[in-house]
């Protein structure tokens, strides 16, 4: 009778193990707040709009608002969104002599401030996504190597780029910048 391994090989339980890493990855994300840099812009953007506000009931003349691909222009002051949020057309608000704009230029303002939001929290949630997937990598990529070089060599310590490896009763830790990882030998 032939005799059939029940348990899985090296790369089945890497590929395993990857599979239920991002699988929990995924599954305990949350949504992000914009950063600092977001809301630094748009404090900067309301007291812009202020000032062309201002600026068409004092001196009693139209002020034109453009905002365009990659910047918001106010007369002589140039607003630059910040990186990643691009606009895709041109579109031009005047600011009336009275200082106040048509309603539907309010609610365009507030669909684009929306969107603006909306579309800078997706670009953070997926650079902090992909940043995750490259640390996993490199701790399977480690993870895998060690466990081959305990196997063949009976070593403990190793050093890889910027990580420090020990194994330590089958368990290798991981200590890679201001995280440790814990992980077990591939091999037994």
């Amino acid at each position: 009778m032939k005799h059939v391994n029940s348990g899985f090989t090296l790369i089945e339980s890497a590929v395993t193990l990857t599979i239920v890493s991002l699988l929990l990855f995924v599954g305990a994300q949350t949504s992000a707040r914009p950063k600092i840099d977001t809301q630094q812009w748009l404090a900067t953007f309301q007291t812009y709009w202020q000032n062309a506000r201002l600026t068409a009931q004092h001196e009693q003349k139209t002020v034109e608002v453009i905002f365009d691909k990659k910047e918001v222009r106010f007369n002589n002051q140039v607003l630059v969104y910040p990186s990643g949020i691009k606009k895709d057309t041109q579109q031009r608000i005047n600011v009336l002599t009275t200082g106040y704009v048509l309603v539907p230029t309010i609610f365009v303002l507030g669909a684009l401030s929306a969107l603006f939001i909306l579309q800078n929290m997706a670009f953070n949630q997926q650079l902090r996504a992909q940043t995750h997937l490259v640390e996993i990598a490199k701790i399977d990529k480690i993870q895998m190597i060690v466990s081959t070089q305990v196997y063949k060599n009976n070593e403990t310590k190793f050093n890889f780029d910027e990580a420090k490896v020990t194994v330590i009763n089958k368990q290798i830790k991981i200590d890679l910048g201001k995280r440790i990882y814990q992980r077990e030998l591939l091999v037994k």
